[in-house]
């Protein structure tokens, strides 16, 4: 039993210090770290807070990728109407993407 507490206390550890260097990243407005640490983390509240950070800094493309992550379909939609994109061609690409 030893041997699994020894397993998870760094685990979590883990888990926490690249919570920490997420957020950071997100308050350095470190666009490339913060997106590398999203993909070890796959959080949906993660990918969301990235898709806001992109957006105030224009990234859209970034901001859709995070959007289409976090499967959030009105967030892509504000985000298509806001940008002008063609919404039937964005709508398509996210419903293609949560379907595969």
């Amino acid at each position: 039993m030893a041997g699994d507490a020894e397993t998870i206390v760094p685990y979590a550890f883990c888990t926490v210090c690249i919570l920490g260097r997420f957020e950071l990243a997100i308050g350095l407005g470190d666009l490339k770290t913060a997106k590398d640490l999203a993909l070890t983390l796959e959080s949906e509240q993660k990918w969301k807070q990235l898709a806001d950070l992109a957006t105030e800094k224009g990234r859209f493309d970034l901001a859709q990728e995070c959007l289409h992550k976090a499967q959030d379909f009105g967030g892509l939609l504000l985000l298509a109407t806001s940008s002008g994109e063609d919404l039937n061609k964005a709508l398509v690409e996210a419903l293609q993407t949560d379907t595969s």
